[in-house]
């Protein structure tokens, strides 16, 4: 359809004559931004408003069988979009702009887009890694349910699960080579295909994945692909840590992680197994996961078990308390934990980092009087 774009056309002539100040910005994206729209190619066109009346301009629609999406975003929503929270960064970053209501509408608007280059560079690596571990968590339901439905013989259920897995890997991907997605799912594929960093067998597991109908064996492709994709994250993490711990920026983490060695050792006198068990396992994770963000790796998190990262522990000399633990054996459990708090502070104050401690209130009167 030849005359198609005279929508967008239509659109912005509307905005201007009635809507000049609940609009601001106007842009369309995907096949007509870039050049390769085909016969029946949908025209995408979003705008930012400025007010709820703007807003209100929103509306689908069909001519001549071709899909026309008019569609609302609010400027949170787009600097949520630039910040790679979202995986529709390319609305924004790929988007040509068919109307401003102000030069610094444009300006605010370009600015997101500059965010989003930004992202590309060396010094966001560690930023576009726990962005992908934080998509990448999302396999865990999916994963979950697929091993549910792996005897139910529900390809349809599988497929569906599949799908998700899929997707959230290849945004996964984008993400650790510091990219987005910009095209729909089927072509995105040959644009994984050129990044650096990819699973192995991404190609292969992907087209086994689509075209499997036997339950069981699609369920392993989908793991194999889960598992490759974590292992090259666990080594973008590794590649990023330099086994140098540094603990700028953590002034009063062993304050607050104060209150959990006194829960123990409370605990223990008052043989209350629940709270021992509860409050040991989350000490020695987070002192873990601690340790890790101070020496530049990402907090492990759903998709590694604790066994990933138990030589953290070892590597700073502090106590197993989680293999002591157990009921009854509450006077051993008060001693290691004794003996973990005093080797965490000793490496705190080793690495530079102060306690502030006070001997009683006074003490912390006078200093909240010669220091605030």
């Amino acid at each position: 359809m030849e005359n198609l774009f005279r929508v967008a056309e239509l659109f912005v002539e509307k905005v201007k004559q009635d809507y000049p100040q609940d609009v601001a910005i106007i842009g369309y994206y995907g096949s007509y931004a870039d050049g390769s729209q085909r016969e029946k190619s949908d025209l995408d066109i979003f705008f930012i408003p400025n007010t709820e009346k703007g807003r209100g301009l929103g509306h689908s629609f069909i001519i001549e069988d071709v899909g026309i999406d008019l569609f609302p975003i609010s400027w949170k929503r787009a600097e949520n979009i630039a910040a790679f929270n979202e995986v529709i960064v390319s609305v924004i970053a790929d988007s040509k702009v068919l109307y401003a209501a102000s030069e610094e509408d444009l300006a605010r608007f370009d600015a997101l887009r500059e965010k989003i280059n930004l992202f590309s560079k060396e010094e966001n690596r560690k930023v576009a890694i726990n962005k992908a571990l934080e998509v990448f968590n999302r396999v865990c339901k999916s994963l979950y349910y697929l091993e549910e439905l792996k005897y139910s013989k529900d390809i349809t259920a599988e497929r569906v699960e599949a799908f998700n897995i899929v997707t959230t890997v290849s945004e996964t991907v984008a993400l650790l080579n510091q990219s987005y997605l910009k095209k729909g799912w089927g072509k995105n594929l040959e644009q994984i295909l050129t990044f650096e960093k990819k699973p192995k067998g991404f190609k292969d597991l992907i087209d086994a994945i689509i075209r499997e109908t036997c339950s069981e064996t699609m369920v392993d492709y989908c793991k194999t692909l889960v598992e490759n994709t974590k292992e090259l994250l666990i080594e973008e993490e590794e590649i990023l840590s330099t086994n140098e711990i540094s603990f700028n920026g953590f002034n009063g983490y062993y304050e607050e992680m104060k209150s959990y060695f006194n829960k123990i050792i409370r605990a223990c006198d008052e043989e209350d197994y629940p709270t021992v068990f509860f409050a040991t396992v989350n000490l020695q994770k987070e002192v873990a996961s601690f340790l890790l963000e101070a020496q530049g790796i990402c907090r492990f998190d759903s998709l590694n078990t604790y066994r990933t990262y138990q030589d953290v522990m070892i590597q700073y000399g502090l106590p197993n308390l989680i293999e002591i633990c157990y009921p009854n054996n509450y006077d051993e459990i008060k001693e290691g934990v004794c003996r973990f708090e005093s080797a965490f502070v000793e490496l705190l104050i080793k690495n530079g980092l102060k306690v502030n401690r006070f001997n009683n209130v006074e003490d912390y009167g006078l200093h909240l009087r010669e220091n605030y």
